[in-house]
């Protein structure tokens, strides 16, 4: 989406791209090459590809969690952070409880 709505470049790729297949589940060769790119671009040791906001916002609290040794998480009031079940909070006075039916209470 961040490349505009319908832009005729972006539709043509991925019309091209799903001519060829839909599904991909191990790494491919474009994925590789994208690897590549960025890596070349920007300077850092490893990448991690996901399909959606929540994977990528789990991904990214579980590093967190594993660079810092801290479990708690800060989420911003209001703001939608994936569909994880500890994203899917709501603040009730100082402490958070789920905001969509069956999520743990921890």
């Amino acid at each position: 989406m961040f490349c505009g709505h319908a832009n005729p470049a972006i539709v043509r790729a991925i019309k091209a791209q799903a001519e060829r297949s839909t599904q991909f589940l191990l790494p491919t060769e474009a994925s590789v090459e994208v690897a590549e790119e960025l890596a070349r671009r920007y300077p850092v040791p490893m990448w991690q590809f996901t399909l959606s906001a929540t994977q990528a916002n789990t991904e990214a609290i579980r590093l967190a969690r594993a660079v810092t040794g801290r479990e708690v998480i800060v989420l911003f009031q209001g703001h939608y952070h994936g569909h994880f079940e500890e994203g899917v909070v709501d603040l009730d006075g100082e402490r958070s409880r789920p905001s969509n039916g069956g999520c743990p209470r921890a």
